[in-house]
């Protein structure tokens, strides 16, 4: 059965969100970007709820990165990534080849490091889900403990948009336009009801 349940840009479900982009001012001042997204599925005939203990665990909606851990492994010409210990960096492969051992990053934009013979350039800083607050409503994005999950029920009922608000706080990130980010429901099982 394919997953009806998806992230969607309005309250009618008409819309599937595509992506969460967040601003930040040259100076650095920018302030939070709160934003309100839905969770839900079009058809009434399905249900969501938490595969490890369906009826009884809480749903739960996270913040995850969008950006890939690096792996061993091929290593595609300009493939971004960041390190598999979070150091508030993402960076690009400059070349192709086959990752054996990870690098030591650099934590300056435009520094490079080359390992098993592929460079890396350090391109940017990266959104880490631990700068989101996720809430039921407004209110909640003031008092939330960041980087927290979300419980949305035990179950949820297709046709049916619960709000989910999301408030990114980019702190002192260069300017840009940051995609990072996405949410997630981790332990999604859907069925008929």
């Amino acid at each position: 059965m394919a997953i009806d349940f998806k992230f969607w840009a309005d309250a009618g479900l008409a819309g599937v969100l595509t992506q969460i982009s967040s601003q930040q001012l040259v100076d650095g001042s920018s302030a939070a970007n709160d934003f309100v997204v839905y969770f839900g599925a079009q058809s009434a005939s399905v249900k969501a709820e938490n595969s490890t203990d369906p009826g009884t665990a809480q749903l739960q909606v996270t913040v995850a990165s969008n950006v890939a851990d690096w792996a061993a492994g091929a290593v595609a010409a300009n493939q971004i990534m960041k390190p598999t210990v979070g150091n508030g960096y993402k960076y690009q492969a400059q070349g192709s080849g086959t990752a054996v051992t990870e690098p030591a990053w650099p934590t300056t934009i435009g520094a490079t490091v080359a390992q098993d013979g592929i460079t890396y350039e350090c391109i940017d800083e990266i959104h880490e889900p631990a700068e989101c607050v996720l809430s039921a409503d407004s209110a909640g994005l003031g008092t939330n403990t960041p980087g927290a999950a979300l419980d949305i029920g035990v179950s949820v009922t297709g046709g049916v948009a619960v709000p989910i608000y999301l408030r990114v706080d980019q702190g002192a990130h260069p300017f840009g336009t940051y995609t990072d980010i996405k949410i997630v429901v981790p332990d999604l099982l859907q069925s008929a009801i």
